[in-house]
């Protein structure tokens, strides 16, 4: 999605959006592009147009050709950014590359979030696969505490199809078997984020890259 503040243009996915931006629809943001183009364009730390700002140009801003201009936004539709050169005169750079620290956190987000997925699904038990929602691991705590006074056989819903439990030890059994995967999948997340400290930022890229 499109911003525009202070005359300048800024995406959503590419930009860090400021404060008091104004939002504007794919219409609003080609009308206005079409309006800067029909004026004489100036920059300084953003651009501005003699058809919008009229005298309100800020001294020292350089004066931007049509053509110049169209490259520049061409160029920051693909993902670089605006910025001035050693002169003041805007030019294309790449976007600055994530520090450490935000690929170590988005890294341990998305190993958080595969840990939570095989827990949720990754519990085989008998051939069996079963949803180890919290819900279900509080269901399932609670029949176990109870398991001598349930009735057997005793059936529990997998993800396809049913397993039935024959006695308090098979419950008992199934219960455990369920607490140790979820032990499992819980140091083994750990062990993973423990791990990106010694990782070169390359390979936990590369590593961001396995775990979409």
């Amino acid at each position: 999605m499109k911003y525009c503040k202070d005359g300048r243009f800024y995406d959503s996915e590419v930009d860090n959006i400021p404060e008091g931006a104004q939002a504007l629809t794919e219409k609003e943001y080609q009308q206005l592009l079409e309006d800067r183009i029909r004026g004489k364009k100036y920059y300084l730390n953003g651009f501005f147009d003699s058809e919008i700002h009229g005298d309100n140009i800020p001294a020292g801003a350089v004066e931007v050709s049509e053509e110049r201009y169209r490259e520049l936004l061409a160029g920051q539709a693909t993902g670089k950014r605006i910025a001035p050169d050693a002169n003041g005169h805007p030019t294309l750079i790449e976007p600055a590359a994530p520090e450490r620290a935000d690929l170590i956190e988005e890294a341990k987000r998305r190993i958080d979030a595969r840990t939570d997925a095989k827990i949720l699904t990754g519990f085989e038990y008998q051939g069996l696969f079963f949803k180890l929602s919290l819900e279900n691991q509080l269901n399932f705590k609670t029949e176990c505490e109870l398991r001598e006074s349930l009735k057997y056989p005793h059936r529990i819903k997998a993800l396809e199809g049913y397993y039935e439990v024959q006695s308090a030890d098979d419950y008992q059994a199934f219960y455990l078997a369920g607490v140790a995967h979820i032990r499992e999948c819980v140091e083994a997340g750990w062990c993973s984020k423990d791990a990106l400290e010694l990782l070169t930022d390359e390979e936990i890229t590369e590593l961001l890259e396995e775990i979409r």
